[in-house]
């Protein structure tokens, strides 16, 4: 059974840097949402969430965890979209990177996972959208003390 879970500080970690709290807002009011954003959510703003487990297969066919991939989406609007997600994207790469949160699992039990980019970052804005940019980046995240 995959483990269900959210990864319940990492506002609190992006909260901790100047810079996104201008631009994104400070403390409870920062514009960071687990799964999706409230349909009133002032722009820009990120959402994050679990993607899937990534497992290494062993010789002797065993699967071992190779911990969790996790999304973090910086939405934007014109003008300068681009380049707002982009400075977002980049400030949020700087203070996530190799940070450990604490995670709640669907059992209620909690853990932490230090979290480390894999250096994918694209640009996912839909076709049909010309004022809204999304840009995605992801991060592994591994079992940690």
């Amino acid at each position: 059974m995959a483990l269900e879970f959210v990864p319940i500080s990492i506002r609190s970690i992006m909260s901790a840097d100047v810079a996104l709290g201008a631009m994104l807002g400070a403390g409870e009011a920062m514009r960071v949402y687990p799964v999706e954003a409230p349909d009133e959510a002032v722009l820009p703003y990120v959402v994050y969430h679990q993607m899937q487990e990534q497992f290494l297969s062993t010789k002797e066919d065993v699967l071992i965890s190779e911990g969790w991939e996790m999304m973090l989406t910086v939405h934007a609007k014109s003008p300068g979209a681009y380049m707002k997600a982009s400075r977002i994207a980049r400030l949020a790469r700087k203070a996530l990177s190799y940070q450990k949160t604490d995670v709640l699992d669907d059992n209620g039990d909690t853990f932490k996972l230090k979290l480390k980019p894999t250096g994918t970052e694209d640009d996912i804005t839909p076709e049909t959208e010309k004022e809204i940019i999304s840009i995605a980046l992801t991060f592994r995240g591994t079992k940690t003390n």
